[in-house]
Order: structure tokens, then sequence, then C-alpha cells
């Protein structure tokens, strides 16, 4: 994929952020590479670098997931990319103050994440995101599954959140 330019007919579900294991980047993978086999117009986005960036894409590639998962790399347009995708996933480990949640909302779109308190902080759980068990890849399947059949609702209180 080019940067600027993403297939029609898609949908997009991010990922932006640091390429770490603190960031839990590899259960997106996973949880992306599971929905598109129910679901194939799904594209996994992944914005961002990091020292885990060689070992995320050989996981890709031993998963079959290439196809659905594109690496775009550090993007210092994140705006543009917020309005690209359909919402975020942020399936952290740990976190200090997490700003990706609030840019989200920001952008009048909502989020998945996992369920470590500085996310839960930003986070109401089926109000303006959904909240996931932490390394638990069946349920961010679940949760993005549930996440699409609502995300209109959870977008309008996703942007409540942030102006007031």
């Amino acid at each position: 994929i080019e940067s600027r330019s993403l297939e029609k007919g898609f949908y997009y579900i991010g990922y932006i952020g640091r390429l770490s294991k603190q960031k839990g980047v590899d259960v997106f993978i996973k949880a992306i590479n599971k929905v598109v086999k129910s679901n194939p117009k799904i594209k996994g986005l992944i914005i961002g670098d990091g020292e885990e960036r060689k070992k995320l894409e050989k996981l890709t590639n031993e998963l079959n997931a290439k196809k659905n998962i594109c690496f775009l790399g550090y993007q210092n347009n994140i705006d543009y990319w917020l309005n690209q995708i359909e919402f975020v996933i942020l399936p952290s480990r740990w976190e200090g103050l997490p700003l990706i949640p609030i840019e989200t909302f920001a952008n009048g779109k909502t989020i998945i994440v996992s369920n470590i308190p500085s996310n839960c902080e930003i986070v109401n759980d089926k109000y303006n995101g959904l909240i996931f068990k932490k390394d638990n890849v069946d349920d961010l399947v679940n949760k993005i599954k549930s996440m699409i059949a609502q995300k209109d609702a959870l977008e309008k209180h996703a942007y409540d959140t942030y102006i007031n």
C-alpha cells in the first residue's frame, strides 16, 4: 500500500504507535488475521516504527497475513490516517498516559484498548470505546466484531468525551 492510496472497498482498522513489546502489536496482528477469515474485506494498518518491526513483519509473514496487514512506518500526519481508518486498536501491555485514545476521540473515531489501568482511565467500555483482556487474542477478535456492529454509536460518545 502506498502511504497515500488505500484500496477502495476495504474496512481499515488501525494501530498507531511505537512497535515495541510493550505495545502488544503482535496481539493486533494475530487478531486481525483471525477476523479476516470471517470478513476478508478487513485490513489492518500499522502506523509507526520501532525495535520490534522486523519481528512483527516476520510474524505477519508466518501467519500468511501480508495481504491483510500493512506496515506504513512512521507517519507524521496522524490526523490524516485517523480519517482513513474505521477505528483504532491499542493493545498495550503497559502504558503511562496514552495519547492515542485522545487523538482518536478528537478525530471523531473510537477505539478498542487493552484493560490496563491507564487505558481504562480514558476509555469507558461500551460508551466511547471497547475494552478487551490484555494479551487475549480471542477476546480482541470478539471486540473487533462487536465494534464493527456498533461503531457509529460509540463514535458519537467518543467525540463528546473529547470536547467535554
